[in-house]
């Protein structure tokens, strides 16, 4: 809405007589001695802010008025005297004129009108003692739709008594209520008109208003002076219009001089500030650094400048898009994207200032950016592989030749096209240097065959009710009949990553190891920062950014992450492992990738090449012999760095989750009974490399390393 000046009309308290057949739109006379008049006005069609009041004087002969015809048509003038003039002798006739502007100041969207109509006139003959007048009342009228309100002010602009009534030359003729004279404040502010009707008050004035007619103990209040700050006379909260009546008394006695006072007065509306709430929706119930909701926002204008927020929340694995003004479940938007990108841009709202409702609610754009799994990249030189499954009993020797021991190198899982780290180790195997993080079952999940996975049907160690063969492709899915929701849906997943006993529940994980069961370790990272007491726990990252922000590279990082959880039953891709049972007896599948399998604790002959894992932490100078129980020297900082990278990734266990960035432990092919088989497992204080006493309960949740078969 456009600022504007209203309707200017003059604010006149006058001491003459006016003639009932003069035209109403005569400027405002008095006759003196000189045979002056002086006319006041309001000067138009400028900036609210500035207007003034000018007072100009012109000599007249005498005062001519139009004499009117019966018809009430004028006719040529006549010559007449002011009938005061016979007698301003006797009687000092004294004008007052106060110069009423009005303007308005609000927001564009919403307007606010105000109108000034009637020109009250105050006649005063004065006397020794002094005479009271009140005038006539201007009708002030505001119309709106500002669904706030508005503010009603009334402020003294005269430029060099801007309180005060003065004369054409600057003489002071009345002072405001409540100023001093005479070293004495005889009449002060807030009195009513019997107060006023004094001689203690004369040279003095004030003004009085009300409000839609109504009666009140105020009305007969007379007020000081506006301040040329503004007096605040009416507020309102709402789109409600209003009328105010407003006119001004004043006391003159015979010592004041004959001649016109005044002053200029802005009667300004101005719209209330509009208010605005802000609700921020993170859109995924997973970002944090969310920027504080506004509840209690106002603004001056229709349009509010940097309201939106500049702080970009974040979320793992997504990169902020911006705010959308409409729900939305990615990083499109079908209305106004505010601060997109979270480049600082467009952060402005615009109001509604003719609604009483301006609530916005702001939703946080989303799109994936889920780094790449952190991965080691050198590929095995002078063989051309890509795959884990592409090394076979055929190349094996091959590829061992051409692989520098403890270097780390890439391969992919053809399953779900993950790279992983790999290493000739010191015991001269082939062995992934992290965990395994396929997933298993499931919508969108490959089948696990014979031809990318670990399987047979044929042999010592397999047990499997589920296996299909067609063509001589053996394939294993687990489906609703042998697993529950955790697999064939959405797995359970590790949240609340702790490194206490575990003591967080893991949802839709059941004690059962007649069924598969696998929760994702989300995207969580542990490094140790080479501290040798073994009671200080290692560091644990929530993010891969996290853990590369820390300063370790991707390499490194892909060695720190926890991966998949298995039950032993899913960790040998059966349905029903209890059907394997002979202590020392080791299953014959596993959902290792084909060629690979998992490692033995021990077979049932003790042979010294079956101590897989033992025989590894050995010949690295993790533990003194192949089935120790206790570290070598430095070996508990061996067994975590490289070239191994054994991470204290923690277990389920009991349906919780606990021991992360304190225990490690990785399933076994080597049986221990219908309910139990042999962990790997290391901690602060222990370790066991699955030979004997590192024995669980299959149902439990342990990390999974491949070995080349």
């Amino acid at each position: 809405m456009s600022q504007l000046i209203e309707k200017i009309q003059q604010f006149a308290s006058k001491l003459n007589h006016k003639p009932s057949d003069s035209a109403s739109s005569r400027p405002s006379r008095v006759v003196r001695d000189s045979h002056q008049t002086i006319e006041g006005r309001c000067i138009t069609n400028i900036p609210a802010g500035t207007i003034t009041g000018l007072i100009s004087q012109r000599v007249l002969p005498d005062i001519s008025f139009p004499r009117l015809h019966p018809s009430g048509a004028p006719r040529d003038p006549f010559h007449v005297r002011h009938p005061l003039m016979l007698i301003a002798s006797v009687i000092p006739v004294i004008m007052l004129a106060s110069f009423l502007c009005a303007n308005d100041s609000h927001a564009t969207s919403s307007t606010i009108t105000v109108g000034i109509t009637g020109r009250p006139v105050l006649n005063l003959k004065t006397t020794t003692d002094g005479v009271f007048g009140d005038s006539g009342d201007a009708t002030v009228t505001v119309t709106t739709d500002h669904a706030a309100g508005y503010t009603l002010t009334l402020t003294a602009t005269g430029a060099s008594n801007p309180t005060s009534l003065a004369d054409g030359s600057g003489t002071i003729g009345f002072v405001t209520l409540g100023t001093e004279k005479n070293n004495q404040d005889v009449c002060p502010s807030g009195i009513d008109a019997t107060a006023f009707n004094v001689s203690a008050c004369n040279g003095y004035w004030g003004y009085r208003y009300n409000k839609d007619g109504t009666t009140t103990a105020n009305d007969d209040i007379y007020h000081s002076s506006p301040s040329t700050s503004g007096d605040t006379l009416d507020t309102t909260s709402n789109s409600d219009n209003g009328t105010y009546k407003l006119s001004i008394g004043a006391r003159a006695d015979t010592n004041t001089a004959i001649a016109e006072y005044s002053n200029t007065f802005v009667f300004a509306v101005t719209g209330n500030p509009t208010p605005y709430t802000i609700t921020y929706y993170d859109n995924s119930g997973e970002a944090t650094g969310m920027p504080s909701n506004v509840t209690d926002g106002e603004a001056s204008g229709e349009t509010v400048t940097n309201a939106v927020s500049a702080t970009v929340p974040t979320r793992a694995n997504y990169t902020f898009k911006g705010w959308c003004s409409v729900s939305t479940s990615d990083d499109t938007c079908t209305d106004t994207t505010y601060n997109p990108d979270g480049d600082g841009t467009n952060r402005n709202l615009t109001l509604n200032q003719t609604s009483s409702s301006n609530s916005f609610t702001l939703y946080a754009m989303w799109k994936s950016a889920a780094p790449a799994t952190p991965a080691c990249t050198t590929s095995i030189p002078n063989v051309n592989i890509t795959y884990m499954q592409d090394i076979t009993s055929a190349n094996k020797d091959t590829v061992v030749s051409n692989m520098t021991k403890n270097t780390q190198y890439a391969l992919k899982d053809n399953r779900d096209n993950k790279t992983y780290c790999v290493a000739l180790l010191a015991d001269n195997n082939i062995w992934m240097t992290q965990n395994l993080d396929l997933e298993i079952g499931g919508a969108g999940v490959a089948d696990l065959t014979s031809e990318n996975t670990n399987l047979t049907t044929s042999g010592s160690g397999v047990y499997s009710t589920d296996y299909t063969n067609s063509g001589g492709v053996i394939t294993w899915k687990p489906t609703a009949a042998n697993t529950n929701a955790t697999v064939t849906g959405t797995p359970a997943t590790i949240t609340n990553f702790t490194s206490g006993s575990p003591t967080n529940s893991v949802t839709g994980w059941t004690n059962d190891y007649n069924k598969p069961y696998m929760a994702e370790g989300a995207d969580h990272y542990v490094y140790t920062s080479g501290v040798a007491d073994t009671s200080t726990l290692d560091t644990i990252y929530n993010s891969a950014s996290d853990c590369t922000t820390a300063g370790h590279s991707a390499e490194d990082c892909a060695h720190y992450y926890v991966g998949n959880y298995y039950n032993w039953t899913a960790a040998i891709a059966s349905s029903a492992s209890s059907g394997i049972s002979t202590n020392y007896d080791n299953a014959a599948n596993s959902i290792c990738p084909k060629g690979w399998r998992l490692p033995k604790g021990r077979d049932s002959s003790d042979t010294a090449t079956a101590r897989e894992f033992g025989q590894l932490w050995y010949k690295a100078g993790i533990t003194g012999s192949p089935t120790a129980t206790s570290y070598a020297t430095n070996g508990f900082l061996k067994i975590r760095r490289s070239p191994l990278f054994f991470v204290r990734g923690g277990n389920v266990g009991e349906t919780k989750f606990g021991g992360g960035a304190n225990t490690g432990n990785w399933w076994s092919s080597t049986v221990v009974s219908t309910t139990r088989a042999y962990v790997a497992y290391f901690g602060g204080t222990n370790i066991n490399s699955a030979y004997n006493g590192g024995n669980f309960y299959r149902y439990s949740g342990r990390s999974i390393r491949c070995i080349v078969q």
